[in-house]
């Protein structure tokens, strides 16, 4: 092989050695692509955090209260209007929603009415009461801060411990079983739950926020 012949190989072989050591140039397409992926990562990441996870379920748990008490607050309804009206939860003599509804415990969880009277008007019906507490939860629950994780928790509280002073009267007063109002108890139990998560959740931000200040401080 001559000089000359070397010489058109390595015209022929360098070139492909070049293009191999030098990356391919980066287009405006590719560039949108990554950040496209870079977000698409980031919100999934966002939309399993626990904070967000919390939430959903609260508000999940909301809705299902609130069918619950607006069912319960429909039946009250009909009992008045009609002595004989039976729901669709009436299964038998001991499983019996509108037995239940419409005893002197129905309105004002028997308490409001033997304070205030039977005419007051807060003696409303349980179901109407329930209305408002589950709205007050879901709408705390896109608030953040530490203030409104506390009244989240102080609400699903009270209403545990209404649940415990309604499935008392339930079982050993009215010797009935009322499948809405187990549901409510259910309901309010996951509530407490979720609102003691928050409110955890939430102070230990507090906590690591504090901390942080301090060092910057130092």
């Amino acid at each position: 092989m001559t000089c000359s012949d070397d010489d058109n190989v390595d015209r022929h072989v360098s070139p492909s050695f070049s293009s191999f050591s030098k990356p391919p140039p980066t287009t405006r397409r590719d560039n949108y692509s990554s950040i496209s992926s870079s977000f698409r990562l980031s919100f999934s990441i966002k939309a399993i955090s626990p904070a967000r996870t919390n939430t959903i379920g609260m508000i999940l748990t909301c809705l299902i209260g609130l069918a619950l008490a607006g069912y319960a607050t429909y039946v009250e309804i009909q009992v008045e209007k009609d002595d004989e009206y039976q729901a669709m939860c009436d299964i038998s003599e001991k499983i019996s929603c509108t037995k239940v509804f419409a005893s002197r415990y129905g309105k004002g969880f028997g308490i409001i009415g033997w304070i205030l009277g039977e005419e007051s008007l807060l003696n409303t019906p349980n179901g109407e009461l329930g209305i408002v507490f589950y709205i007050a939860i879901g709408i705390l629950s896109f608030i953040e801060g530490p203030l409104s994780s506390k009244i989240q928790l102080f609400l699903a509280i009270l209403s545990n411990c209404m649940s415990i002073y309604l499935a008392y009267l339930l079982y050993f007063v009215l010797d009935s079983f009322c499948i809405v109002c187990v549901g409510t108890y259910v309901a309010n139990l996951i509530l407490l739950f979720l609102t003691w998560q928050r409110f955890k959740h939430s102070n230990a931000h507090m906590f690591i926020a504090a901390h942080v200040d301090a060092a910057k401080l130092d």
